[in-house]
């Protein structure tokens, strides 16, 4: 596929591969997935671009086919979709946020501005303030706002996250 190209030559099981110009890879991830397969987006770092890792073994080997079908159908959605783009308030946003202070309100306006939690469900636990998490079924918009974001950021980010989910609630 002209729109996907190696990271390199892989020395085992993992495989790593980053996307031209007209493809978004983090798209790629989604389309795969709605086609039931999963392949790992992965964030930029130090200047390398965000690819996308696939894992394979030998029990890989009889699914080839159907699954580079998959795959090529996945960059031909990603193609068509064009580059998933961050609202630019919400860019700046998390540009501001400092990894070392992100405190609960930082992240409940991170998810207000980004639209991915709303005041519906004020019993549920799932955020501080009592907001509803409400995560998107494609997690391309997610995953190019953690990609904006320095890794350390990332980091407090996910483990914002994961906080949410696993916070008691007091009844």
């Amino acid at each position: 596929m002209p729109e996907l190209t190696e990271v390199s030559v892989p020395d085992s099981t993992l495989i790593a591969v980053r996307a031209d110009a007209s493809c978004d890879p983090f798209t790629v991830c989604d389309e795969m997935a709605t086609r039931g397969w999963y392949v790992q987006p992965q964030m930029s770092y130090a200047g390398a671009p965000a690819t996308i890792h696939l894992s394979v073994s030998a029990a890989t080997l009889p699914h080839v086919p159907e699954f580079l079908d998959a795959l090529r159908d996945a960059v031909a959605a990603a193609v068509a979709a064009g580059p998933v783009a961050v609202d630019p308030g919400v860019a700046e946003f998390i540009a501001s946020l400092d990894p070392l202070a992100l405190s609960d309100d930082d992240f409940d306006g991170l998810l207000v501005d980004a639209s991915l939690i709303g005041a519906d469900a004020a019993d549920n636990p799932s955020t501080s303030s009592g907001h509803r998490l409400a995560l998107p079924q494609r997690m391309a918009e997610v995953n190019a706002m953690l990609d904006l974001a320095t890794p350390a950021m990332r980091e407090a980010l996910l483990v914002a996250f994961l906080d949410r989910l696993t916070r008691p609630r007091r009844r």
